[in-house]
């Protein structure tokens, strides 16, 4: 019972975890900053170990649904980062694939911050997109 309530509690933090981390992540204006860049470098690092872990409660019946609700969550956060990290996780996960797609659209077409537009573009182009960038 400990092992279910506390794998529970560690579902319900995703959220959290998620977003908090992502929010770190760069923006066009740190790729100057070593101290930034060392700590996003760190933090791509430990969205991957949350990830592993949240493809283990998608793969579970009885956490499935609470992983979907948390991403769809996710997705409509109004932090660029947290979109294209969510975003990404669905496409390589075939989950919320249709909102995960408008929302890395989105971002690539409307953010301000020129690198969250390349990156979401270019996981859109990971996941079949066209190239958002062909050559002329």
């Amino acid at each position: 019972l400990h092992n279910v309530i506390s794998r529970l509690e560690m579902i319900a933090n995703y959220y959290l975890m998620i977003t908090e981390l992502s929010k770190i992540q760069l923006t066009q204006d740190d790729y100057g900053d070593k101290k930034k860049v060392k700590l996003s470098n760190r933090v791509a690092k430990t969205l991957q170990g949350i990830e592993k872990e949240m493809r283990k409660d998608l793969s579970r019946d009885k956490t499935r649904g609470e992983c979907i609700d948390i991403l769809d969550r996710l997705l409509d956060h109004e932090d660029d980062r947290v979109k294209i990290n969510a975003g990404n996780f669905c496409l390589q996960e075939g989950v919320l694939t249709g909102k995960a797609w408008a929302a890395l659209k989105s971002v690539a077409d409307l953010s301000e911050d020129k690198t969250f537009r390349f990156s979401a573009a270019m996981v859109m182009q990971n996941h079949g997109g066209e190239n958002p960038f062909p050559v002329i």
